[in-house]
């Protein structure tokens, strides 16, 4: 999952996996709990078309790569209060495609501008062993809000083994940079290859 928080960094990974590898839409999540970015109710416009904010899911399967991936994003996160509601259903339709491991990602602002690299937290000890050995590190402490958080503990609840993965960043600007290294993870975690050249330019 890669929804807009901090930097957009989970935004930005996700969205250029399906930009560039060209996953399957398979679902599209309408709420009234989902509200444009403004918070307020409504649709898009584009070119004349309306559109109202939707959770998307897409399939992905790459061969060479140990694993498929259902890609779930948005340009939008649930009201604080629907953030269970729309979390539940995101589960309930990953379940019935049979998805055994969940990540969030998202952007995290640590305590000195010296820190960098990727953290998470967990509560499965088998995941963490992947993670670690990728060189994602331990969250310490405090609060992960939002979607990126929520989805996590609701997995934790139905025994699916989930992580809140988080790349450093300012959270004051759109930060590929941020969001590449959660992208270069998923290659060390499943074999993924995707071309970084477009987000490398992005970067610059």
């Amino acid at each position: 999952q890669g929804v807009p928080g901090l930097g957009l960094v989970g935004k930005i990974a996700v969205q250029y996996l399906i930009d560039n590898a060209g996953p399957t839409l398979v679902a599209k999540i309408f709420s009234d709990y989902l509200p444009l970015p403004d918070g307020s109710a409504g649709v898009r416009v584009s070119d004349g078309d309306v559109a109202p904010p939707t959770y998307d899911l897409y399939y992905l399967s790459q061969p060479g790569a140990e694993a498929d991936f259902l890609l779930l994003t948005s340009d939008v996160q649930p009201i604080p209060w629907g953030q269970y509601s729309v979390g539940e259903l995101v589960l309930d339709y990953a379940q019935e495609l049979g998805v055994e491991e969940l990540l969030t990602f998202g952007g995290y602002v640590p305590g000195s501008p010296d820190v960098e690299g990727v953290f998470a937290a967990s509560n499965d000890d088998s995941l963490w062993e992947k993670l670690e050995a990728a060189g994602v590190m331990r969250l310490q402490g405090g609060f992960v809000t939002g979607a990126a958080g929520l989805l996590v503990g609701l997995g934790h609840l139905r025994g699916i083994p989930s992580a809140c993965v988080l790349s450093t960043t300012e959270g004051q600007r759109p930060d590929p940079r941020a969001s590449k290294r959660l992208i270069l993870l998923l290659e060390k975690l499943y074999g993924l290859k995707i071309d970084l050249s477009e987000l490398d330019e992005l970067i610059k």
